[in-house]
């Protein structure tokens, strides 16, 4: 199998959702707003274009909450070290990689406000390795979501330009980052 097959898939379920959420503004608007897991349910419940797509994000059991916690606790006593090598190593390793450059560099993000950019990454690597990230009162799972539905806009717009390949970063939910299944 080709090492980079998944260049050329997309997430098509967050990829409907995003075009739904272009023609909705008003529903993007109060999208933007969510910041909890159970408002990103409730904001199910009332726009049926996301139910496909969310209904993936099941609440995990309280055995893999207490899995998951410990993972926190264990993010939190080293974050200092983890932030270091997310921000020296591993982004500057996949901005400067030729994969994928391409679609970073037409976002325009990274060019012209690289430090709102990295605090979004931040934001996102606080919000999904906290205690109880995944539970109803917690953020992990919408900041999930807004991910994708970022990269799907990112998807959408690089794909006007770019037709060698489908921009893409693979689908993420709670299962996949922590490997359980």
């Amino acid at each position: 199998m080709n090492k980079h097959a998944h260049r050329y898939q997309s997430d098509e379920m967050a990829d409907e959702a995003f075009l739904w959420l272009k023609a909705h503004p008003a529903q993007y608007q109060h999208f933007l707003t969510v910041t909890q897991n159970a408002q990103l349910m409730d904001f199910t419940d009332h726009h049926g274009a996301f139910s496909t797509l969310v209904r993936q994000f099941d609440m995990p059991d309280p055995d893999v909450v207490y899995h998951l916690n410990s993972g926190a606790r264990f993010f939190e006593r080293y974050c200092m070290e983890i932030l270091t090598i997310l921000g020296l190593y591993s982004l500057p390793y996949c901005y400067a990689g030729a994969n994928g450059v391409r679609v970073l560099m037409q976002s325009r993000k990274i060019r012209e406000n690289p430090e709102l950019r990295l605090i979004e990454t931040a934001q996102f690597v606080f919000d999904v390795c906290r205690v109880d990230a995944f539970t109803p009162q917690g953020g992990g799972l919408a900041s999930i979501l807004k991910v994708r539905l970022m990269h799907a806009a990112a998807r959408y717009y690089a794909s006007h330009s770019i037709r060698d390949e489908t921009p893409s970063i693979r689908r993420i939910c709670w299962r996949q980052c922590f490997h359980f299944r």
